[in-house]
């Protein structure tokens, strides 16, 4: 019987992929596609490496080299449509709009202090990118502060909550984790 479920569930995967790949074969050219794909993967690697390379120096230039490959495929052509299924220490998070997409991530600097980062694609074929700067530690009431990108509280962002008020319009609600140190942890919403 577990055979049988393992074999339905790697004929459901197998499925999916091949749809998806049919479903990007519309959408991208193929020089474009193994771009992005090949940025994704340098990204996904220089993520790990962010998080677990026992050199400091290391953990931060490969946050600065994954910086710049994610970048470098954001660049291609309607690459708001590509999901980066790869991604496992970078969260991407989309409003039930889908009108932008926030990716975050952390750098672990020491065992007392993690660094966030983060960035905000809007839905446009070409690139409209907004950088998440962390200043978490100068925003004195972050409960009770309005920020831009420039003067971001960094954390990893789960999920994203669409309200649409006649007060107010439409506005997000991001939820978000900042490990901060190593003592102590905070739910950031």
């Amino acid at each position: 019987m577990n055979k049988l479920i393992g074999l339905f569930t790697g004929i459901l995967l197998l499925s999916f992929s091949q749809l998806q790949a049919q479903e990007y074969t519309k959408i991208f050219s193929d020089s474009d596609l193994e771009t992005i794909r090949s940025y994704e993967d340098s990204v996904d690697v220089l993520s790990g490496l962010m998080l677990h390379d026992t050199s400091e120096t290391s953990r931060f230039l490969s946050c600065k080299y994954m910086i710049k490959h994610l970048v470098h495929a954001l660049k291609v052509d309607n690459s708001f449509q590509y999901k980066f299924p790869q991604f496992e220490r970078i969260s991407v998070q989309y409003p039930e709009d889908s009108s932008f997409r926030i990716f975050t991530w952390q750098l672990y600097v020491n065992e007392n202090e993690y660094r966030y980062y983060g960035a905000i694609q809007m839905n446009s074929e070409k690139l409209k990118l907004l950088p998440l700067s962390d200043r978490s530690e100068s925003i004195p009431n972050p409960d009770m502060t309005l920020t831009t990108n420039a003067e971001w509280f960094g954390a990893i962002y789960y999920n994203i909550k669409q309200v649409d008020s006649e007060k107010f319009g439409r506005y997000y609600l991001l939820f978000g984790y900042d490990a901060n140190d190593f003592f102590y942890s905070s739910k950031v919403n």
